[in-house]
């Protein structure tokens, strides 16, 4: 059988696979700071991927510093 992928199923795949990784890096900062609302819930995943000094600079929020 052809294995060959079009580039947009390649695309597909790689946008699916990404969104998993979001969601699961999602539940486990749910599971760390369980009061928090999905802004800072997403703010905090920003900051995993791109670090604090990127995300403050360009949406001007930090993790508060009593955070482990």
């Amino acid at each position: 059988p052809d294995t060959t992928l079009f580039r947009s199923e390649k695309a597909d795949r790689v946008r699916a696979l990404t969104l998993a990784v979001n969601e699961l890096a999602l539940v486990g900062l749910r599971q760390r700071f369980p009061s928090a609302g999905e802004d800072e819930l997403r703010l905090r995943l920003a900051t995993q991927r791109l670090g604090a000094d990127t995300v403050a600079r360009a949406y001007g929020w930090r993790p508060p510093s009593d955070d482990a």
